[in-house]
């Protein structure tokens, strides 16, 4: 679904979700290149967490446009987030970890190691170049939302967002998941949580209609390239 408004441009397709824009361009680019840019993003890749995590989507394609479109891809929220960590961390997708470490029965610091590595999704000119086609009025962040439909026709909104090169503190993402087509509230959730004295959240967003929101806030602590 799109939301664009205004001319239809390279930047308004990726910023506001135009799909079928967006997998005319992917039939155009071909599928090798595209696949191989999913892979490199780690969406065939379950994370590497010490904790249960969705499966990941298998490889192979069975229709092209129905890959092109989403239709063929499942990924989940933490996906997403890692994902759009190598916008904010200089192309480099982070290897997660929920927590540091931890202080044992003997009061001493226990590091808990990643169970990933680290690998590049992109290079520094590219996220500056794709950075720059999302950034907001600030310069300071990029972001993005789209709605779309799961295979079994229910929607979905995801807003996501991140620190861009010139944000001066630590860099982080962001991703809103709604299970409603309503790209404003997912928007406004995300600008409250990034942005403390932003208007506060409509308290409809708890009606039923749109009450699973899941909320990722990947600062460094969690996505910290050590």
């Amino acid at each position: 679904m799109c939301h664009c408004t205004g001319t239809l441009d390279w930047a308004s397709i990726v910023q506001y979700g135009c799909v079928n824009a967006q997998a005319d361009l992917a039939t155009y680019i071909g599928l090798a290149p595209v696949s191989d840019l999913i892979q490199n993003l780690g969406y065939y890749t379950s994370p590497d967490l010490r904790l249960t995590v969705a499966e990941a989507a298998q490889t192979g394609v069975t229709d092209e446009w129905a890959f092109f479109t989403g239709q063929e891809l499942s990924i989940s929220p933490l996906q997403l987030a890692m994902a759009a960590s190598a916008l904010s961390n200089d192309g480099v997708l982070v290897a997660p970890r929920i927590v540091n470490g931890y202080e044992d029965e003997n009061a001493t610091w226990v590091t808990l190691p990643k169970l990933g590595s680290s690998s590049t999704a992109f290079t520094s000119s590219q996220v500056e170049r794709l950075t720059t086609l999302l950034e907001n009025e600030t310069a300071l962040q990029w972001q993005t939302v789209s709605s779309i439909e799961t295979a079994e026709g229910d929607p979905i909104t995801w807003f996501v967002a991140g620190s861009t090169s010139n944000w001066q503190g630590q860099p982080y993402v962001i991703v809103v998941a709604l299970e409603t087509n309503n790209p404003n509230q997912a928007t406004q959730i995300g600008q409250t949580l990034l942005n403390p004295g932003h208007e506060p959240i409509n308290q409809q967003l708890v009606k039923k209609d749109c009450f699973f929101a899941v909320l990722f806030l990947y600062k460094f602590l969690i996505l910290r390239s050590l």
